[in-house]
């Protein structure tokens, strides 16, 4: 028998927090099977799917968090939880960028210089992503609620917005101490 299994995981254990939504897979789904379908130039493939799912030229390599903030709302099941992740992941991004500039960068690594004009961005990097998170959750309880039990949509919210404000509270006071 020959065959193909695509798999799709909500969480990487039984006792694992849920880390990916279906709707959130759903363009990489239907990219796939069109390679399995045709294995043209995966390029020309991807902006033919994405396209004609309504998510436009979105580039498959690491993004970056304007690029995910802008992303059409797109025409498929689940559109609005793609795009509404899309956005948490550009917060995401931005505070670990940040923290590692944070971590690198600041007196305990550098021997005590101090560069004001870093402290100020890394401060602004993650009031930014703490508004992105807090503005994040009631869209996302909102669009959760069509495809997650209220008990997951809690936990997702716990995971991966409120963990986002927390890191970005984090980062500022570690900034403003510096």
């Amino acid at each position: 028998m020959e065959g193909i299994i695509l798999t799709g995981w909500s969480r990487y254990n039984y006792f694992g927090a849920l880390c990916e939504l279906l709707p959130v897979g759903l363009p990489s789904l239907a990219l796939a099977l069109r390679i399995l379908d045709d294995d043209a130039d995966v390029d020309a493939l991807r902006r033919e799917v994405f396209e004609s799912i309504g998510i436009g030229d979105m580039p498959f390599e690491h993004p970056t968090t304007e690029s995910i903030q802008e992303i059409p709302e797109g025409n498929f099941p689940g559109a609005d939880v793609f795009r509404l992740v899309g956005a948490l992941q550009g917060a995401r991004q931005l505070l670990w960028t940040t923290e590692r500039d944070v971590r690198h960068n600041f007196p305990a690594a550098n021997g005590g210089r101090r560069d004001p004009a870093r402290v100020r961005r890394a401060i602004e990097n993650a009031e930014r992503a703490e508004t992105i998170a807090k503005g994040l959750r009631t869209p996302l309880r909102r669009a959760l609620r069509n495809v997650l039990r209220p008990v997951d949509i809690n936990e997702f919210i716990a995971v991966h917005v409120n963990r986002r404000l927390s890191d970005a509270r984090r980062i500022r006071r570690t900034a403003a101490r510096a």
